[in-house]
């Protein structure tokens, strides 16, 4: 079933969990650095990327996090996709281990 009204949680428990991951996974975060700087810094340690996508990325998600954290009147219908670029970066800053025969284990992942 669909609740239009658990779209906007969804989508900030995603960009929290993107935040996360990438100070998880990016050495020497001082727990300072906003998620544009934590998106851009990945981007640069070849992390993520490539650029053109992770400034699409920094200018969506930043805003659309700033949005739905503080409040707006803003209304978009953008949940599916939110929760997949969340989970695309996340997906690339932990790679699925690759066995010795080159297959991933996608339970692993």
């Amino acid at each position: 079933w669909f609740v239009y009204r658990f779209i906007p949680v969804a989508e900030l428990h995603a960009l929290a969990t993107l935040e996360l991951a990438l100070r998880e996974r990016i050495e020497k975060t001082t727990g300072r650095e906003t998620l544009k700087g934590l998106l851009v810094r990945a981007e640069r340690e070849g992390l993520i990327g490539p650029k053109k996508d992770v400034q699409a990325v920094v200018n969506f998600a930043v805003d659309f996090r700033n949005k739905l954290a503080h409040g707006s009147v803003m209304l978009a219908p953008s949940g599916f996709r939110t929760l997949r670029m969340c989970a695309d970066i996340i997906n690339q800053l932990y790679p699925a281990p690759v066995s010795e025969a080159g297959q991933h284990h996608e339970a692993e992942r």
